[in-house]
C-alpha cells in the first residue's frame, strides 16, 4: 500500500472514530503524496503537530485492523519527527 492509500484509509478511520488529525508530512512520504516519487515508503514523517495520545491510540487500533484484513502496508509508521529528525512515538502498521 502506498503512503496515500494508507492515509486516505485512516483519515476515514479517524473520522468514524470523530477524531481528525491536520499534520505537516516531510520526507519520503510528502514526496510520494506530491507525486514527485512513486514508490512505497516504510514511513509517514510529521512535522507538526506532535501526535495526541488519542490519535496513536487511533493508530494503533487501525493497524491492527489494517493486519486483520490482510491489507499490505508492511512496515509503514506514522511517527512524529523533531525538527532535529528524533522521532518520538512511532505508531507501526508493520505486519507481525
Amino acid at each position: 500500500m502506498k503512503p496515500l492509500e494508507i492515509l486516505v484509509a485512516f483519515d476515514a478511520y479517524l473520522s468514524e472514530g470523530g477524531l481528525r488529525l491536520e499534520a505537516v508530512v516531510i520526507g519520503g512520504a510528502a514526496l510520494n503524496l506530491l507525486g514527485v516519487i512513486s514508490r512505497a515508503t516504510k514511513d509517514c514523517d510529521i512535522l507538526h503537530p506532535e501526535l495526541p495520545e488519542v490519535v496513536k491510540l487511533a493508530a494503533r487500533a487501525f493497524a491492527a485492523t489494517v493486519r486483520r484484513s490482510g491489507m499490505n502496508c508492511a512496515h509503514f509508521c506514522l511517527g512524529l519527527t523533531t525538527k532535529t529528525r528524533t522521532r518520538i512515538g512511532l505508531v507501526t502498521f508493520t505486519q507481525q
